[in-house]
């Protein structure tokens, strides 16, 4: 950070990410700890609550000071870094404090910060957060108010003849044994896990464990004009999700240039929204107590759920890090997930290789947001060539006439020839100038 920089959070007053402090004393660990299990913060030592610089005492340690009486409190140990300025003579320290997905604690209470306040979390949003951080597996945790009786030894049967179909090994029989090494119960109590997927009745323990489902006329979150309430197992719920997916998303149909026969298909892609479903009932955060949204809106299809991606993974890096891994065991065993880590991956590609928008994430404090847009309702799409319909899919979002040659495999030339067609037929724009030129569909 340089002074310029500096100078700016001053300026920017205190607020969810700065805090001035006029001099370096415990009291700070609570801010400290608050800036970790929140967002990258700054404490600033040598301000007054009003923002004047005051500066610290002339000789004072300040290395050793915060270290002593902020850094060492707080548990487990953070890194930080400390950064000092001269500002009017006077020395003011910056302490920058960096989440890094672990739930940090002062005198053994952990604070979070909202607004420009720092203030201690309850028992329920440490467990949330544990989750969120996954140091608590809620899938592999033994239910207490539950009995063996409460699983469907149905469910069961059926699960043991699928996974010994599809991935080879003995038949087993539902006895407890078996159901001790699939761990879906422990001593004599189900699993999460186990009850989530096998119970007779899962909303009897979990209300918000389940998929609402709503359909729009519109691009606008009001007056649904269709809804479901997909409530059973997981797997119930996402084989009827996908079923009425399948049977509602209107299909549209074209002649690429130069073919003999028309195509038909579905205006959203249909692979990719059931694993789409599926990442959402397998890693969604269980001890965050909503359910799983689907809007079908006119222009896009929004798949919400509860939690973030886990420390160390992202949708642009997708690493197996599976928050309830009982949970991505027995889909696999049944043939619903071939390989683990690889669905984003999978979404993206059956997307580009047939002509549908990227799909988009998007995380906030509760949600991941999986956004698939359909081609802009004004495309007639029996009027494109494959070439302009693969780059209207990609113009979803601005990009230059080199990103297009590049994922498309064609001259940049070609590309410049296409783009012209498209904007005569006023399907896209052009944006900026010179090396800043871009293009991007129509709303």
């Amino acid at each position: 950070m340089n002074l310029n920089e500096f100078l700016k959070l001053i300026e920017e007053g205190e607020n969810q990410r700065v805090e001035f402090k006029p001099k370096i004393t415990s009291e700070a660990a609570k801010d400290a700890v608050a800036f970790l299990n929140t967002k990258k913060g700054f404490l600033l030592f040598g301000i007054s609550d009003d923002g004047k610089i005051i500066g610290l005492k002339p000789g004072t340690n300040w290395k050793k000071e915060i270290e002593e009486k902020i850094i060492q409190p707080i548990y487990p140990k953070p890194k930080f870094v400390m950064q000092p300025f001269r500002i009017q003579d006077k020395l003011i320290v910056a302490l920058i404090l960096q989440p890094n997905g672990k739930i940090y604690s002062y005198k053994n209470v952990a604070y979070v910060r909202i607004g420009s306040l720092s203030l201690p979390l309850t028992i329920d949003e440490v467990i949330t957060r544990a989750a969120e951080s996954i140091l608590i597996r809620f899938d592999s945790v033994p239910n207490p108010d539950a009995s063996i009786k409460d699983l469907s030894i149905k469910k069961i049967e059926e699960f043991l003849k699928t996974k010994s179909k599809r991935r080879g090994g003995p038949l087993l029989k539902p006895t407890k044994s078996a159901m001790q090494k699939l761990k879906i119960i422990h001593n004599e109590s189900p699993t999460n896990g186990g009850l989530l997927f096998f119970g007779e009745n899962p909303q009897q323990f979990f209300p918000y464990a389940k998929i609402r489902l709503e359909f729009f006329s519109s691009a606008e979150l009001e007056n649904p004009i269709a809804k479901f309430e997909l409530e059973g197992s997981l797997k119930e719920q996402v084989d009827r999700a996908y079923r009425i997916l399948m049977d509602e998303i209107p299909k549209e149909s074209y002649l690429p240039e130069g073919a003999l026969q028309r195509i038909e298909r579905p205006i959203f892609p249909i692979p990719p929204l059931r694993e789409a479903i599926l990442n959402a009932i397998i890693h969604r955060n269980y001890f965050i107590p909503v359910e799983i949204n689907i809007f079908v809106f006119k222009d896009r299809i929004e798949i919400r759920n509860p939690g973030r991606f886990p420390p160390g993974t992202s949708p642009e890096k997708p690493i197996h890090i599976p928050r309830n891994p009982l949970l991505a065991s027995l889909f696999y065993d049944i043939g619903y997930v071939e390989r683990y880590g690889i669905g984003i991956e999978l979404m993206k590609k059956y997307c580009a290789e047939n002509n549908y928008p990227e799909p988009e994430f998007i995380m906030d404090e509760v949600y991941t947001t999986v956004i698939f847009r359909r081609l802009p309702s004004k495309i007639k799409v029996r009027e494109l060539s494959e070439e302009e319909i693969k780059i209207l899919s990609l113009l979803t979002k601005p990009r230059s006439s080199t990103e297009l040659a590049r994922s498309i495999g064609v001259s940049k030339m070609t590309i410049l020839r296409i783009l012209k067609k498209l904007i005569k037929k006023d399907l896209i724009k052009k944006t900026g100038s010179g090396r800043k030129t871009a293009y991007v569909t129509k709303s």
